[in-house]
């Protein structure tokens, strides 16, 4: 039988887990967004490093705190995304 959420202690974990997912996709979709300006401010060499250093630094940020996702489907989703990141930073450089 399974326990309803707001039951037990279950529902802050599900609740954690909830905000960190949202929190690292987000971070990939912002990360993303600043290769895609680094890309545009070629023009602008102080811009567009400082747009790729965010990028990394987003990187960085989900590679440290993606271990402590715990759904399958969510997990997925985040190493597609990250894979993708990394292949755009490596051809950045």
């Amino acid at each position: 039988m399974s326990v309803p959420m707001g039951v037990g202690g279950d529902s802050g974990q599900r609740s954690n887990e909830k905000t960190r997912i949202e929190f690292l996709e987000g971070e990939l979709d912002i990360s993303h967004t600043f290769l895609d300006v680094a890309e545009i401010e070629v023009d602008d060499p102080e811009r567009s490093a400082v747009a790729e250093r965010n990028a990394r630094m987003g990187y960085d940020t989900v590679l440290t705190y993606i271990r402590l996702v715990r759904d399958g489907d969510a997990l997925l989703r985040l190493n597609s995304k990250l894979a993708r990141l990394k292949d755009r930073l490596e051809d950045h450089s």
